[in-house]
Formats: structure tokens, sequence, C-alpha cells
């Protein structure tokens, strides 16, 4: 593994760590590490100079944070998916706007189309959904007949 990647992979873990903090005992990644029995600069060299965990390092975290190893696996791995951290309130805020959006459509059950949005939504009306279905099909007169699946 390049050591780029390691750092990457490593500071996924760190993410992880810190979002599962405070736990008695610790409420920072270096007191997480003391609490494990490891050194503070062992860990944090993960993320800084790009050295891989060992399993023993990993299950002794895993034990003081109170969570299985397979979830520290994960997160440093990347097989828990992405882990966005977000440093930025207009960028959160957006992020919400667009989430609560997307449930709206959802829930309206028509994928995006006129008047599923709220009133002064740019993200709402005609051509605002890209991925619609109605989009998907080429443009011109639907067939005789043709009309909506309903399920």
């Amino acid at each position: 593994m390049e050591r780029d990647e390691a750092k990457t992979r490593g500071l996924a873990l760190r993410a992880f760590l810190q979002s599962r903090l405070p736990v008695p005992g610790a409420g920072s990644v270096t007191a997480l590490a003391r609490k494990a029995g490891l050194r503070a600069t062992t860990v944090s060299n993960w993320w800084s100079k790009g050295t891989v965990p060992d399993s023993a390092s990993l299950r002794l975290l895993a034990d003081a944070l109170g969570v299985a190893q397979s979830e520290l696996v994960a997160a440093y791995d990347g097989s828990a998916g992405r882990l966005w951290m977000l440093r930025e309130p207009e960028l959160e805020a957006l992020l919400q706007r667009a989430a609560e959006t997307a449930v709206r459509r959802v829930l309206a059950g028509d994928g995006g189309t006129e008047g599923s949005g709220a009133e002064g939504d740019s993200t709402s009306g005609p051509g605002a959904w890209p991925f619609a279905p109605e989009t998907a099909s080429p443009p011109g007169p639907p067939a005789r007949g043709a009309g909506r699946v309903r399920r």
C-alpha cells in the first residue's frame, strides 16, 4: 500500500474514532490510545506518516472504544462507506437541504416532476431533476395507451 493511501485510510480511521468519542475515560483520540494501552504517537502515525495499524492495536482500540474490531477495520479499509467530515456550516446546510428535497420527492412519488419541491425551491419544477424516469425516455409523444406502470 502506498504511503498516501495509508495516510488517507488513517485519517478515515481517526474520523471514525472521533465520531465515537467521548467514552468513559477518554475524550480525545490521544486519551483513547492511552486508555487502550497504546502510545499516542503510534496511533497518530497512522494518519500523519502512513504507517499501517496492526491487528493487535486495532483490537485494543476497539475494546477501549466499546466497538467490534471489524468496525475499525471497515473504517480503515473504506468498506464502511464514505465518512464525510463537514467543517463549513454552509456546506452542511446545503447537504441537509438536498437530502430533505430528495426525501420530499420520494414521498411524493413523482421522482421530481412539477410541484414536488417547496415554493421558491430552485430544485423544483420541470427539468430540475435530470434523473427522473420521465427524462430517461426519448422525447416525443408517448405510444398509444402508454402510461405509468403501477406496482
